[in-house]
């Protein structure tokens, strides 16, 4: 596998990667025919990008061609805008884990304090 990072795109980078071709099968994202000979190019573009509460953070966008020429003409159009992540909505029942995993902490803690507070008193001959 060959991995290289593009130099000069500013705020950008660009890994392409080729190696031998595998058993899955990819298609080519220019012009839709089976990317996964022994000459194919995988892309992964890696960009800035503000999130709705203001921060940075890294946009990845991963595409697949059947040759070096179909990466190069993917490349030279405006990028695709990256996918929104869903929001993330905890179920109950990861609910009740949290809750469980909360109580078992205070417990432990509780444990811990009274162990302490034990040896602190036979330490000083209290006991």
């Amino acid at each position: 596998m060959r991995a290289s990072p593009a130099p000069g795109l500013g705020r950008a980078s660009v890994t392409v990667m080729t190696r031998e071709a595998e058993p899955e099968e990819r298609a080519c994202e220019l012009c839709g025919a089976d990317a996964s000979g022994s000459e194919w190019v995988a892309l992964e573009v890696t960009r800035a990008m503000r999130t709705m509460d203001g921060d940075e953070d890294l946009a990845f966008v991963d595409a697949n061609f059947c040759s070096q020429e179909h990466a190069a003409r993917w490349l030279a159009r405006p990028l695709p805008e990256p996918e929104a992540l869903p929001e993330y909505v905890p179920s109950w029942r990861d609910r009740w884990v949290d809750l469980g995993l909360g109580a078992a902490f205070v417990v432990v803690i509780g444990l811990a304090s009274v162990g302490l507070v034990a040896i602190a008193r036979w330490a000083w001959g209290l006991a």
